[in-house]
């Protein structure tokens, strides 16, 4: 799949972003809306690169849960929901949590 953003500056939108509107079977308004100017909605958090496609947890998702606490794959699975659907995304959620703890964490 391709994207052709033409905007007046060069400040692309984020890849994930665009990509998560292409996964949806169709797009309210504000999305049209949105992808037409290529801009995500204001107050849009930047979700990051995204680890779970079943629910659309993104890193940023992640790391807001660990600062939050959530020291363990149980706990970010429960807070986020992460890795609770299909589970593919769990090797990739227990490599990505060991890089964000603490050493000895």
């Amino acid at each position: 799949m391709w994207a052709v953003v033409v905007a007046p500056t060069p400040a692309l939108p984020g890849r994930d972003w665009l990509r998560g509107l292409f996964e949806h079977p169709t797009l309210t308004a504000e999305d049209r809306a949105a992808l037409l100017s290529g801009r995500p909605p204001s107050g849009s958090p930047a979700s990051g690169k995204v680890i779970c496609a079943c629910q659309g947890v993104g890193e940023e998702a992640l790391r807001q849960a660990v600062a939050a606490g959530c020291q363990s794959l149980d706990r970010l699975s429960e807070t986020t929901r992460a890795g609770t659907q299909c589970g593919s995304c769990l090797p990739e959620l227990r490599h990505w949590l060991a890089s964000a703890l603490p050493p000895g964490g």
